[in-house]
C-alpha cells in the first residue's frame, strides 16, 4: 500500500504552472455495500443534475487534494488508497476548472446514448472501463471526454498506477453541445471490452469456488483469452460464454492451450441445443487423454 501512496504522491507533485488543481476521482457504485469515502474538503458528486440526478447516490465524486502541503497530501491520499482497498474505482485527474464545473463537464460525457438513440452510461469512473476507453472511442470522442483534463491518472487491475494517453491537442473535438452518440463500432468495442469483468462477475456470483484468491489480474488475462477464441468462433450467447468460462476455470486454463479446442469450438458454436453437454464431455475426454 505504501508504495502505491508514494507512487500517486509523486505523480501529483509534478504539477505544471497553470496546469490546474488535482482531484481524486472516485467510483462510489462500488460502496453500495458498504461505509461510504468520507471527504472532509472540498467536493464534488457528478451525477447531480439533469439526466443523472436519479443515480446520485451512486455517483462518482471529485474530490480536491491539497497537493500544496506534503503531509497533508500524504494523509489524503493514504485516507483514498485504504479506503478503496484494491477495488477498481480510484483515479486522478488534473483540471484548470474548479470542481463544481468539472463534475458538470464530466457528468456531460457520461450520458452518452448508441447510435439508435438509447441512452448509454459511460462509466469512465470504473477503472476497468477507464482503461480501455482511449481504444475503444474514436479520437474526436476521447478528446470530447478528456478535453477539461490535463493529466489522468488510474490505479489499475494490478493496483499500479497507470497514466491514461489523452487525446492530441490537435484532435478535433466531437460537438460539445450535443451528448456523444456512440457509434455502432464503439459500442462493440466497449461491449467486448468489458466481457471479461461481466463474465468475472457472474463467476463470482455462482462459482466462486473456481476463482483465484489472487492474482485477478491473471484470472482478466485468461478471460481474454476466451472471449476473444469465443468471438472467432463465432459464439454470441452470453451464457454459453459462461459455461465456456467455467470450463476453462476448471481446467485451470488448459483448455485454452488445447490446439484440439479451438476446432472443436468453431464446430459446436452455433449449436442450438445440448453444447453445454458436448462440451462436458469434450472436456471429460480431453483430461482422460495421456500427457
Amino acid at each position: 500500500m505504501r508504495a502505491l501512496c508514494q507512487q500517486i504522491e509523486t505523480a501529483l507533485a509534478k504539477t505544471t504552472d497553470g496546469a490546474g488543481a488535482w482531484f481524486a476521482l472516485v467510483d462510489t457504485a462500488f460502496d453500495h455495500d458498504g461505509p461510504p469515502l468520507t471527504w472532509p474538503s472540498a467536493h464534488a458528486r457528478i451525477y447531480a443534475h439533469d439526466r443523472l440526478a436519479a443515480l446520485a447516490e451512486v455517483s462518482p465524486l471529485l474530490c480536491e487534494l491539497r497537493t500544496a502541503h506534503a503531509p497533508t497530501l500524504q494523509r489524503e491520499v493514504l485516507r483514498l488508497v485504504s479506503h478503496t482497498a484494491g477495488r477498481p474505482m480510484l483515479g486522478f485527474v488534473q483540471s484548470r476548472l474548479p470542481a463544481d464545473d468539472l463534475a458538470r463537464e464530466l457528468a456531460d460525457v457520461a450520458a452518452v446514448s448508441t447510435a439508435d438513440g438509447q441512452p448509454f452510461l459511460l462509466r469512465w469512473a470504473d477503472t476497468r472501463v477507464a482503461e480501455y476507453l482511449p481504444q475503444a472511442l474514436t479520437a474526436a470522442h476521447w478528446a470530447r471526454v478528456t478535453r477539461a483534463v490535463q493529466q489522468w491518472w488510474i490505479v489499475d487491475r494490478r493496483g499500479e498506477l497507470v497514466l491514461l494517453a489523452l487525446a492530441d491537442p490537435a484532435q478535433p473535438i466531437a460537438d460539445a453541445d450535443k451528448p456523444i452518440q456512440l457509434t455502432d463500432q464503439e459500442l462493440s468495442h466497449l461491449i467486448a471490452a468489458g466481457e471479461p469483468d461481466a463474465l468475472t462477475q457472474v463467476l463470482s456470483e455462482h462459482f466462486s469456488d473456481l476463482l483465484p484468491r489472487e492474482g485477478r489480474a491473471e484470472l482478466h488475462c485468461t478471460l481474454q483469452r476466451l472471449c476473444a477464441l469465443a468471438r472467432r468462433c463465432g459464439v454470441e450467447r452470453f451464457a454459453r460464454l459462461q459455461s465456456l468460462a467455467v470450463a476453462v476455470l476448471g481446467t485451470r486454463g488448459a483448455l485454452l492451450d488445447d490446439p484440439k479446442f479451438e476446432p472443436w469450438l468453431q464446430l459446436h458454436a452455433h449449436d442450438e441445443q445440448g453444447f453445454e453437454d458436448a462440451l462436458a464431455l469434450w472436456v471429460e475426454s480431453a483430461e482422460e487423454q495421456p500427457a
